[in-house]
């Protein structure tokens, strides 16, 4: 089953290892497996302490890379959260689905009604599905999570940078890009639950997401589910609670990785607490990887120096040659995935010809 449940998300994603204990394997051998899908943005490969972060520690991610399964070859569909967010939730490559960028606030096109996401095929097996976090594949209403197949949604519509403020907080100037943008909303379900200002709403994210997670954890323990929960950091600006701040000894973004970490344990002692941790399937990841120009090596650097600066594996991980045919092509080429799309093995999940629309989906005046 995990490897089955893989394979819808192979393509889409940076980074990313799978943990199921199978302690009891016979007790949940006729049990419909838990997927429990936390998603970073904009974490690099080596911002774990068990790819080689220094100066902070993820003991609770380290602990799922022991006992699961790590995957240090990768291909992401889309270096952009909106697309990478479209791949990941539909088994399409987002071009063909029309998403290929960031979509802003107030857009007039998101993901398109008639995709399947994962979270409706599910649904159709009697699963729970709940969404704790960043969505940012459309912000009007009927491109929300409680149209595609989602029970339940709190989070942000789009990027934490997309507001009337620079990356410390501050009010821009007039003639600045985000000067016309609204003020940032936290969505429940289909409604404003309330706007955030400045950057003591955007500290309160990482543990409001989590505390969300473990109360529906408790809520469906007896059923089967599916938890998404796309972490709004550590996409700038960044935010951390007063509990972090200042705990490690790489700044902010350090603090940031360290409460993602207690997320991560908070959620997993939510699924021991209630005897389910061995019939889920726990998947942690990235959406697209770091921005290049940030921390220790900014863009110059990795073009005029060595990739592997930012990108601690070999160039044996790619079918290309440096200088020969360009970096990274895909391992599945377009035309042999054209009829490739989600399936979930077992589950015998009925879905549509694999193709895609290969339409945006458009807002409804």
């Amino acid at each position: 089953m995990k490897s089955v449940f893989m394979s819808i998300i192979t393509l889409n994603i940076i980074l990313f290892f799978t943990y199921k204990s199978e302690a009891n394997p016979k007790d949940n051998a006729n049990q419909s497996p838990n997927f429990v899908l936390i998603f970073i943005d904009d974490m690099g490969y080596g911002d774990a302490s068990c790819f080689g972060a220094t100066g902070y520690t993820t003991p609770n991610i380290d602990k799922l890379a022991a006992g699961g399964m790590r995957f240090t070859n990768f291909y992401s569909a889309q270096p952009v959260c909106s697309a990478s967010r479209a791949a990941l939730l539909t088994g399409c490559y987002p071009n063909r689905i029309g998403i290929n960028g960031a979509l802003f606030p107030n857009a007039s096109v998101g993901i398109n009604p008639a995709e399947t996401t994962i979270a409706e095929m599910l649904k159709q097996k009697g699963y729970a599905t709940a969404i704790f976090g960043k969505w940012h594949l459309g912000d009007a209403k009927e491109f929300l999570p409680l149209q595609h197949g989602f029970d339940e949604y709190c989070g942000l519509p789009y990027s934490n940078d997309m507001w009337p403020l620079d990356d410390l907080g501050q009010p821009v100037k007039k003639e600045h890009r985000r000067s016309s943008m609204p003020i940032l909303p936290l969505i429940e379900g289909n409604e404003t639950k309330e706007l955030i200002t400045d950057m003591k709403g955007q500290d309160k994210l990482t543990t409001l997401y989590t505390e969300k997670a473990v109360s529906f954890i408790n809520r469906n323990a007896g059923k089967p589910f599916f938890l998404y929960v796309p972490h709004t950091m550590g996409h700038i600006p960044l935010g951390v609670s007063e509990k972090f701040r200042g705990k490690s000894e790489q700044g902010m973004y350090g603090d940031v990785m360290m409460e993602i970490d207690w997320s991560v344990g908070e959620i997993v002692k939510a699924l021991e607490a209630k005897g389910i941790a061995e019939n889920t399937v726990i998947i942690f990841t990235s959406d697209n990887g770091p921005w290049l120009n940030y921390g220790k090596y900014n863009l110059n650097a990795v073009r005029k120096e060595n990739w592997k600066l930012i990108l601690p594996h070999s160039w044996d991980s790619y079918d290309t040659i440096p200088g020969k045919n360009g970096l990274g092509s895909p391992r599945v080429r377009i035309k042999t995935a054209e009829k490739t799309r989600a399936e979930l093995g077992c589950l015998n999940v009925e879905i549509a010809n694999g193709a895609g629309t290969r339409e945006t989906g458009k807002l409804n005046k």
